[in-house]
Parts: structure tokens; sequence; C-alpha cells
């Protein structure tokens, strides 16, 4: 509470991880008594100031039982007092954190024939060799696939899942596009397969799901 001075935390649909940062200011000298070493597990929560009695529970950053990972500490200098002056007591610096599964990633390597569907695959992927316990919020592809990973890391061979995934059209999914006024029609905008997957990952889990996907009502333009 009183060491962080500012929270930034990244989430991108085009990496598989959440990376940011912590500048903090330390009057304990916490990294010159060893307390910190650039190693450490971060359990960490907040949210935007009054979330609370607006009434969404569902709001908060909440890494206090899936904790990111420390990976280094910069710009570390003496704190300036209100005066100017430094504060020979104090230290500001940076910790930079990342998930957990990133830094697995670049110890881990997949050797062995994948079976199933893409969706499973990649489920397969993150509880098996990247050991996550995070929430996964999947789309089920179609069709059995049969694939060789020959010796890639993990997240690597995810991507070449994501790539070659592929979403038949949906039943029912169709979505309707109406115009009132004086004419109306209707037409389908999700036609054949859907083709284009993401997979990211969010402050409350990973996602595999297709970029494209239908609006379970119709909705109006006028």
């Amino acid at each position: 509470g009183d060491f962080i001075q500012r929270i930034y935390l990244f989430e991108d649909m085009e990496k598989f991880g959440l990376t940011g940062w912590i500048d903090m200011l330390d009057t304990y000298n916490l990294v010159r008594n060893s307390l910190i070493l650039g190693e450490e597990l971060l359990y960490l929560k907040f949210e935007t100031a009054g979330v609370d009695r607006a009434g969404l529970s569902e709001w908060p950053a909440d890494f206090s039982k899936q904790p990111l990972q420390v990976h280094t500490v910069q710009n570390m200098k003496e704190a300036d007092s209100n005066a100017g002056a430094s504060i020979q007591s104090g230290l500001t610096y940076r910790l930079h954190f990342c998930s957990p599964e990133l830094l697995t990633n670049n110890r881990v390597r997949i050797s062995r024939t994948l079976q199933g569907t893409y969706s499973d695959m990649v489920k397969e992927i993150l509880e098996k060799d990247l050991k996550t316990t995070k929430k996964i919020e999947i789309q089920e592809t179609k069709d059995l696939k049969h694939l060789i990973v020959p010796n890639l890391r993990p997240f690597d061979a995810i991507g070449k899942i994501v790539s070659a995934s592929q979403l038949t059209e949906q039943s029912g999914g169709k979505g309707r596009l109406m115009y009132t006024g004086r004419k109306k029609s209707s037409t389908s905008i999700f036609k054949g397969r859907q083709t284009d997957f993401y997979f990211w990952e969010t402050s409350r889990g990973y996602k595999f799901l297709p970029a494209l996907r239908p609006l379970e009502h119709d909705f109006m333009l006028t």
C-alpha cells in the first residue's frame, strides 16, 4: 500500500501473457536488505476507486490466489524529498512482472504427438506443460486432428494451433442485420467457416476464442 506509487498492467490480444511493472517508494530498503531479488511471486489486488460503491464486485484485478512473477528490478535510485534533496534511507525502483507461465515457457519443451480437437490440445498444453490453474475460456473447435510437435516451447506450439484453428458454422448462430424504415431486409453476416482464432490472457484467465462470434440477439439499426 504505502510502497506502491503506480501500477501498470498490460493485456494484449496479440500476446500470450500479462506483463507490467510497479513503481515503488521503499523507505525500508527492502532491496539492500536482500528481501527483493527480482525472483519473487507478486500477490496483487487492485481496483479503480469507487467500483465498490458502484456494486461492481467482479471489477478488481485479483492476483491474490494466482500470483504474478517478478523478474527484474530496474531504475533504482535514492528517493527525492519534497525539498529536492535525496532521502538516503529511501529508494525508488521499478519491479517488472509477468505471468509465471511466460517464464515456465522458457524452460519447457514439447516433443510429442497431440491428438484430438485443437481446443483440447490448447487446454492440454496449458494444464499439463505450463501447469496453469487459471480459468480457461475455450470455444470448441471441430474435427479431430493429429499434430506432431517437434521440440517446441508450449506457447510456440499453441501459436501454430491457433493459426490453423477453424470453427465450423454454428447452428443457429447466423447474425441478422435489419434496417427499419420503408425497407426492411434480413441478411446473414456470418457465412461459411470462421478461420480466425485468438489466444490471449486476461486478468481473469486465458481465452481461446474465434475473432468473430455471432450475437445472441438481433440488433437494430435505424
